[in-house]
């Protein structure tokens, strides 16, 4: 929904933080490492710098290191 007088929205829909974990989830059930370029092969969509920051808000990536089969909560967190 739109505010009143705001100009209309372009572009393409964003990445939300549920895309990337339920795409983090696909990952780890298919044994693939999580880390920016496979979330984004999941996806579909969504810029790297996007990706990155939603994986470091998870937890599932750390400051530069690399981290194979990161588990992630199941439930759904409200964010």
């Amino acid at each position: 929904m739109e505010e009143k007088g705001a100009p209309p929205r372009r572009g393409r829909k964003g990445i939300t933080r549920e895309d990337v974990r339920r795409a983090c989830e696909a990952l780890n059930a298919q044994g693939r490492q999580i880390g920016p370029t496979n979330v984004r092969l999941e996806l579909g969509r969504g810029s790297y710098g996007t990706i990155v920051r939603i994986l470091r808000e998870l937890g599932s990536v750390g400051a530069g290191k690399r981290r194979s089969r990161t588990a992630l909560p199941l439930a759904a967190e409200p964010f």
